[in-house]
């Protein structure tokens, strides 16, 4: 128990609101911050703990060890002092949600914990292993994921449990009674681990290609930049990601004028990339308040201004 202490809180007697968002982290990246912050911020928590889980059940194999995916989880949140990157899990003898719940509810009497996860994990969460004691222990905080958000009311978690009837203003002061879960229909974020491991994948194409050179992605850069200035984004901005980060070189951000002009600034430079044998993959255009396209050496994000603002990607990365 001191030892999960150590990893996690200290203040094990304190009278705190504490948020739990679990998973592989394979990688971590901004849209795990971008909820932790609305958690923080709605639901009035003082912290949240990144669960960085060993291994994921739904998930065979991981392509890097738990201890580079605890230090790039780390990096990433580094300037939020209110988030907590943890790989206590694998001093447990399962990592199965409903145990960690347990042992953490055990650890900290005091605490009052609340469970946090995107739509697409409630469409699932009753395949977990005794997924009802989750839902039985402690408040359950669902958060928007795009093309996953209408089946989220159908879900069979949402039939055996009832979503809490309460205005967003009143969660601060709401006691997040166990039994109970809410829909948080936010502004969401397009990114997710598994968009990201594409980039990976473009690694294989590289090499058969022979474009592995930085004068190619220079190229592939300038490409970017161009298609984008010809079709008016705005703002456009250039952040090099050497040293940063391994899977890719650069990270373009730009904004649009409107969610069509947002769209088209993406859809475009798909057909561009394309017609120079370029693959890429785009998130994002069913709303186009962000879109993310990725090249492998390039991510290329366009933006609403508003949510631009939001995220503040410059700051994260610049």
């Amino acid at each position: 128990m001191e030892d999960i202490q150590e990893r996690l809180l200290p203040m094990r007697d304190s009278d705190i609101r504490v948020g739990l968002l679990g998973g592989s982290f394979n990688p971590a990246h901004s849209g795990h911050l971008h909820i932790s912050l609305q958690a923080i911020e709605l639901l009035n928590l003082d912290y949240v703990i990144w669960l960085v889980s060993p291994q994921n059940p739904f998930k065979s194999n991981m392509r890097d060890s738990l201890e580079k995916r605890v230090s790039y989880a780390e990096s990433i949140s580094q300037r939020e002092k209110r988030i907590i990157v943890s790989d206590v899990e694998k001093l447990f003898p399962t990592t199965y949600t409903s145990e960690t719940i347990k042992i953490l509810k055990h650890t900290y009497p005091k605490v009052k914990f609340v469970w946090m996860m995107g739509a697409d994990n409630m469409l699932q969460v009753h395949k977990w292993h005794r997924w009802r004691d989750v839902f039985n222990a402690v408040f359950v905080a669902v958060f928007d994921r795009e093309e996953y958000a209408k089946g989220v009311i159908a879900s069979e978690a949402s039939k055996c449990y009832n979503m809490i009837d309460i205005d967003l203003e009143d969660f601060k002061k709401n006691n997040l009674d166990s039994g109970h879960w809410y829909f948080f229909r936010t502004p969401k974020s397009p990114l997710s681990s598994t968009i990201l491991r594409k980039v990976y994948q473009y690694q294989d194409f590289r090499e058969h290609e022979k474009i592995v050179d930085m004068k190619d992605i220079e190229y592939i850069k300038d490409v970017i930049l161009n298609s984008l200035d010809q079709d008016q984004a705005e703002d456009i901005k250039v952040c090099d990601l050497t040293n940063k980060i391994d899977f890719a070189r650069y990270l373009v951000i730009a904004s649009g004028r409107s969610n069509r002009h947002v769209a088209s600034l993406i859809e475009n430079l798909m057909e561009r990339l394309k017609n120079i044998n370029i693959p890429s993959t785009a998130s994002g255009l069913e709303e186009a308040n962000w879109v993310l396209l990725d090249t492998g050496d390039i991510i290329v994000n366009a933006f609403m201004p508003e949510y631009r603002a939001l995220y503040k990607l410059e700051e994260l990365w610049g």
